[in-house]
């Protein structure tokens, strides 16, 4: 989908695509949806059963592509048929257009990240906005609820998600199953590679009235100068999880330099988190 140019806006609306993995397999690249730039609106679609690594893809200046709206709003998307293991995940929604509006969609059972956003490449600012989202994992785990992936460019020696906000989501999962880790500010605990981003928000999420079955609820690592207030969430420690991560409800990581800062609620665990996700 190449989004339009100007006042010409491409938009998606009120259809049902699925991507029947569950009959053809894992395809790396056959993302449901791929938005390639320019103005563009998917709304109040049905996404589900992705065969590619992620449901719907918004590509940006990372891609080398300009991005000047994009608007994700009001879409079912479903992952029923992917895994949490063996290299068989998907993410919900893969975000790397840095004015992107993703709002009010209800993800359920992405086995990767359920909303991931991507560092815009090359010195550009990401300021893209994620609210009132609701990310359930029903039946299927995934790493993360929301994520933030500041990548390893060596171009973009401190990614800016200065103006981006994560906000107002809600996290719940089943019985049996779990996120790694809730919200993931930072990358570092992807992997030590990952570049450490700056000037992200991240408030008021909650898990409602339910609960949330992690092995972490939400860790600062590799993302400073942030704002994480406001964040409530009701946890259950995981029956599956990362062995090398912390049971923790709130972590920071003050431990390593530059790692954690900003203003940033009471942290039950201070030490680093890194490389931890995954089985």
């Amino acid at each position: 989908m190449k989004g339009g140019s100007g006042t010409n806006n491409s938009t998606l609306s009120g259809i049902w695509i699925d991507g029947q993995r569950q009959y053809f397999g894992k395809n790396g690249d056959a993302q449901n949806v791929q938005i390639q730039g320019g103005y563009s609106t998917v709304t109040n679609c049905v996404l589900s059963n992705t065969a590619g690594f992620s449901t719907l893809q918004a590509l940006g200046t990372l891609e080398g592509l300009t991005c000047p709206s994009s608007t994700i709003n009001a879409n079912l998307i479903t992952a029923y048929s992917t895994s949490h293991y063996n290299d068989l995940w998907a993410d919900g929604l893969t975000i790397s257009c840095n004015n992107a509006s993703v709002t009010s969609n209800e993800i359920v059972d992405a086995t990767d990240v359920a909303i991931v956003l991507f560092h815009p490449g090359g010195g550009n600012n990401q300021h893209s906005l994620i609210q009132g989202n609701y990310l359930l994992s029903a039946g299927n785990s995934g790493f993360a609820g929301g994520g933030f992936e500041t990548g390893s460019d060596a171009s973009d020696p401190s990614p800016d998600y200065t103006g981006a906000s994560f906000t107002g989501n809600t996290l719940w999962s089943g019985t049996y199953s779990h996120f790694d880790i809730g919200i993931c500010v930072g990358a570092q605990t992807w992997g030590t590679d990952r570049k450490i981003g700056h000037g992200l928000s991240v408030t008021n999420n909650t898990t409602g009235t339910q609960t949330l079955r992690v092995t972490c609820g939400i860790v600062v690592d590799g993302m400073t100068s942030v704002t994480v207030q406001g964040n409530t969430f009701s946890t259950l420690v995981a029956t599956t999880r990362s062995p090398l991560c912390p049971i923790v409800g709130f972590g920071a990581d003050y431990q390593f330099s530059g790692h954690a800062s900003g203003s940033i609620q009471s942290a039950d665990y201070t030490g680093p988190v890194h490389q931890c996700v995954g089985h």
